[in-house]
């Protein structure tokens, strides 16, 4: 078991191995999402009503800039209270063992603020590529096309990286207690070492929110928390000595 004091300063994280799972990991993690979700559902469900409500009055302050912001940063840090509640389920101890000292812990608020910059970074970078296409467009249509989608795959490219970068941080610092860059950088690494795996489940976590947004998003309710947790068991999977 982690030891509690990484909850307060953060441990080098020289010896972190990172495996390579098998390809039908992706899968795994999404089942065993769910049965994580069996254990305790009204608390889940109550989770993703709080995270509901945060994202909306979060939403209302300042302009959108601001806002997406906040939401960044406040989003980033939940993910890694979210983890401390899923390794406190895991032990078989009550899911909000030492969520309220994770929520106070300053390392993960800064990973929360490198996150917002990396979202600004992508912003801007799509605006260049916007920018780029719409000078092809008054030089070329013929030449728009192509230059439209090279900057179609540019954007997609670097927005896969940035998930892949900020997708297993969260848990890496309050679960080990990595400093933020170093999570971030060991969480891009693990997804490339696990690039199919991670794709598989990407794609599968992508659609199951879809269809769980069909009835009026009452399927979200159960979808979010299957995806927490398999976040969760992914770091596991790939970290857990």
């Amino acid at each position: 078991m982690d030891n509690d004091n990484s909850l307060v300063t953060p441990q080098p994280a020289e010896g972190q191995a990172i495996r390579s799972v098998d390809v039908g990991r992706g899968v795994e993690w999404l089942a065993g999402g769910f049965r994580m979700f069996g254990k305790a559902p009204g608390v889940w469900v109550l989770i993703v009503i709080a995270l509901v409500v945060g994202s909306w009055i979060l939403g209302m302050i300042g302009p959108g800039w601001m806002s997406g912001a906040l939401s960044t940063v406040v989003g980033t840090a939940a993910m890694g209270v979210l983890m401390r509640c899923c390794k406190s389920l895991d032990d078989g101890v009550d899911i909000a063992t030492g969520a309220q000292a994770t929520a106070s812990l300053a390392p993960l608020w800064m990973l929360g603020v490198f996150a917002m910059l990396m979202s600004i970074a992508l912003h801007f970078l799509a605006g260049l590529l916007g920018l780029s296409s719409m000078v092809s467009l008054m030089m070329s249509p013929s030449t728009f096309i192509h230059v439209a989608g090279l900057s179609m795959l540019i954007y997609l490219a670097a927005s896969i990286v940035m998930g892949m970068a900020i997708w297993l941080a969260p848990a890496l610092v309050v679960l080990k207690g990595v400093a933020p860059l170093q999570a971030i950088k060991m969480s891009l690494s693990a997804s490339l070492k696990n690039i199919v795996p991670y794709l598989i489940y990407s794609l599968l976590a992508i659609m199951l929110c879809v269809i769980a947004a069909i009835p009026l998003g009452l399927g979200l309710l159960v979808a979010l928390p299957m995806i927490f947790c398999s976040s969760y068991l992914a770091y596991k999977d790939i970290f857990a000595s």
